[in-house]
């Protein structure tokens, strides 16, 4: 029989991982209403493997001959100031659940439930991968930002073209640099926030309505403008409308 202090925590977490679940799937809401469907993808693979953890944990109780009792979700916040907010979120609510299955740990020794405490090593393991998932998403490649006038913030299909309008403008003797996104979000907003302070402005060209522009504002905090180079109706930028806003900007 499952010890009944136990049971009452492992459907304790039963419920915080449900509700993690919950939670992941309104940030995927909330990201899909801000036409950003990569990000809202990211967020419903999360809420699923939540569903999975429970899922574990449920199968566990039932093996150890203990009965699972579900309790009621909390409704989960539904808006967030901006993706950036909404990852940073991720990441302390990993945090906590990773608290919580560290309580179990040191219940499940306590209670000296060596099959409990066998079990609950993977989630150990899974909340270090889970944590460093939330964590480590921001990534960026940097070049010659040190001393540079003007530092283009690029991502996706515009990082080539980027490339070549800088390029130009460094032949009318403009110190460029360049930040181009890997993965979006959450924004490298530390890095953003140092540069603002140095240079005279970020040059960000954009294909679609400025979702990036918006997020290099907010970081630079007015210390430097973001100016974005938008380009719509298809294709990609001319380098030369870039190296032309470089140019201007440098003056």
């Amino acid at each position: 029989m499952f010890d009944k202090k136990l049971q009452d925590a492992f459907n304790g977490q039963i419920n915080a991982e449900l509700q993690s679940a919950y939670l992941y799937l309104a940030m995927a809401s909330w990201l899909d209403s801000q036409s950003l469907p990569g990000m809202a993808g990211w967020m419903r693979m999360q809420a699923q493997e939540e569903v999975m953890h429970a899922m574990k944990f449920y199968d566990f109780v039932q093996e150890r001959g203990g009965r699972v009792i579900l309790t009621a979700l909390e409704t989960p916040q539904a808006e967030w100031e901006s993706p950036l907010k909404a990852f940073e979120d991720t990441l302390t609510h990993e945090r906590k659940v990773t608290s919580l299955i560290h309580n179990l740990v040191d219940l499940s020794i306590a209670e000296k439930d060596h099959a409990a405490n066998a079990f609950l090593q993977w989630f150990v393991t899974e909340q270090v991968e889970e944590e460093a998932n939330a964590d480590q998403i921001v990534r960026f490649e940097e070049d010659d930002t040190d001393g540079a006038d003007v530092v283009l913030v690029t991502y996706g299909i515009t990082a080539r073209v980027a490339q070549m309008g800088r390029e130009l403008a460094q032949e009318q003797g403009v110190k460029v640099g360049m930040i181009r996104l890997i993965v979006v979000w959450p924004f490298p907003e530390k890095r953003i926030s140092e540069l603002a302070g140095k240079i005279k402005a970020f040059i960000v060209p954009e294909i679609n309505y400025g979702q990036i522009v918006l997020e290099v504002e907010r970081c630079a905090a007015g210390r430097a403008p973001a100016i974005l180079v938008s380009h719509g109706g298809g294709g990609v930028h001319e380098p030369e409308a870039i190296a032309e806003a470089i140019v201007r900007a440098a003056k």
